[in-house]
């Protein structure tokens, strides 16, 4: 290949010929950067499901005593993200029965 004039080289005929006599051109058209970049996806692909299998599910519930001493019930759904309040233990139980109970 080293005799094709330079002109040649830089036109879409020679890249249709290299396609066609399977010479690779291109750094990316090399097969080990096309397994390196399948290696990065099957990884990528890995490492996600791995977060999502590990991931905590149950529900955070904690209380706060405000500065009037009252009682508030706090709820964290880490699937969701979801957080929410409530002034009494019994409406928490509720909202979490009626949420996730059905």
């Amino acid at each position: 290949m080293s005799n094709l004039n330079s002109s040649f080289r830089n036109t879409n005929k020679f890249k249709t010929y290299c396609e066609l006599e399977l010479i690779l051109t291109e750094k990316s058209d090399r097969p080990i950067d096309k397994i390196q970049s399948m290696l990065a996806l099957i990884r990528s692909l890995w490492q996600n499901a791995i977060a999502i299998i590990t991931k905590e599910s149950e529900l955070k519930i904690w209380q706060k005593q405000d500065h009037q001493g009252h009682i508030h019930w706090h709820v964290y759904d880490p699937w969701s993200g979801e957080s929410v309040s409530f002034v009494s233990e019994e409406t928490m139980y509720h909202w979490i029965e009626n949420r996730y109970c059905r």
